[in-house]
């Protein structure tokens, strides 16, 4: 998949780097995350029709359970978002196809408020903003 595209600079992303990496589990990638994430948070910023912004790579964090500053999730949450982070990053990064990440984040997700997202993860609802 190559090195993550810009919109977002070099710093931004090794910050990102280091506030992933201590959260990822064993045998997760993570330049396929970083590459699936930046991809991502460029399709969030076009369905809200603006430029790309860290908040927008902050909020892919959000979805996946990586961000540091989001509420505990229950241990079966995060099992369940890291298995799913894992087979889709490393699917996408198999395939060179990054659509194959497009596909599994709906748009409707890329426009939830970060609260949405939060209460869903509370309820533990995972299939109700990523296609697992």
């Amino acid at each position: 998949m190559g090195e993550p595209n810009p919109p977002f600079g070099q710093e931004l992303l090794e910050i990102a780097s280091q506030l992933i990496q201590p959260r990822l589990l064993p045998g997760e990638d993570l330049d396929a995350f970083l590459s699936g994430a930046t991809f991502l948070a460029t399709e969030r910023a076009q369905v809200h029709d603006r430029a790309p912004i860290s908040l927008d790579l902050l909020f892919i964090l959000f979805i996946f359970g990586l961000c540091p500053w989001q509420p505990d999730l229950s241990q079966d949450v995060r099992d369940r978002l890291s298995a799913f982070r894992q087979d889709l990053f490393a699917r996408a990064a198999a395939a060179g196809d990054l659509t194959i990440i497009r596909n599994a984040v709906p748009a409707a997700t890329l426009l939830l408020p970060v609260e949405s997202v939060e209460i869903l993860l509370a309820r533990h609802e995972v299939k109700d903003f990523l296609r697992t």
